[in-house]
């Protein structure tokens, strides 16, 4: 990339290399779309989610108080929770969610989900991969009776 390039001819050159990952001719940040898997631990999470709220909203600091979880938040690239959109008063996230009904029938194994999202800067583009269910995604880690069942 020439320092006389336009923007737009920034913005295109790294649309080309953002895949892989590339650092950005004008502000020189990593940039790259990296694939998530939905994973035991959020299923794991989503069930303790359902049980304790169903379709309620949820302070989410509380559900993961009780076990030491980080991808919960994910679940939102496949829209099976949602954030509430209110702020605090100092502007910050106010760490309300539920579960969506998607969520919900995912939750109760009668819908799959596509096994990964592509995400960049927070943000889910698409998703791809085979289709996969709750149990599928628990793995052998968990056992959804169990979960289910507690």
């Amino acid at each position: 990339m020439e320092d006389d390039e336009t923007l737009g001819a920034a913005r295109e050159w790294l649309r080309h290399r953002v895949d892989e990952g590339a650092t950005c001719p004008c502000c020189t940040q990593f940039a790259k779309v990296y694939r998530r898997k939905i994973n035991a631990g959020m299923a794991h999470a989503l069930i303790h989610m359902y049980r304790h709220a169903q379709t309620e909203w949820f302070y989410l600091p509380d559900i993961t108080s009780r076990w030491q979880g980080r991808d919960e938040a994910g679940l939102r690239y496949w829209a099976l929770i949602e954030e509430l959109q209110e702020k605090r008063e100092d502007g910050g996230r106010a760490g309300w969610w539920r579960i969506t009904p998607l969520g919900h029938r995912f939750v109760l194994r009668e819908v799959r989900v596509p096994k990964y999202a592509r995400v960049y800067d927070g943000r889910c583009l698409s998703l791809t991969g085979e289709p996969v269910s709750i149990t599928d995604a628990l793995g052998d880690k968990f056992d959804y009776d169990e979960l289910m069942n507690n």
